[in-house]
């Protein structure tokens, strides 16, 4: 009993962090710009070199946010895939 307890007690874990990881990837979608509007900056900064340096100051530090976001997705991922190991071995231990 005890076991099939702590396993829903995981189930509801795993669940907060699946709600919560989408949002975070949700995020990182709205923050990586489509190819047709980075392949329009590309040509800007090509046909006029003087925006061409803060254009690319730019992109790298969306470059980071980006990065920063995507260690934040992983982390909340592997939550998740813990809280469902351990929710699925204390409900296949419940059943021995």
């Amino acid at each position: 009993v005890i076991l099939l307890m702590r396993s829903t007690a995981y189930l509801k874990s795993a669940a907060s962090h699946k709600e919560q990881l989408k949002e975070i990837v949700d995020d990182l979608i709205l923050m990586v710009p489509d190819t047709p509007k980075l392949q329009t900056l590309y040509e800007e900064a090509s046909i006029d070199t003087s925006l061409a340096n803060s254009i690319f100051r730019r992109v790298m530090e969306e470059s980071s946010r980006q990065e920063e976001q995507f260690r934040r997705t992983q982390y909340r991922h592997g939550l998740y895939q813990w809280s469902l190991l351990k929710a699925a071995q204390d409900s296949l231990r419940a059943t021995e």
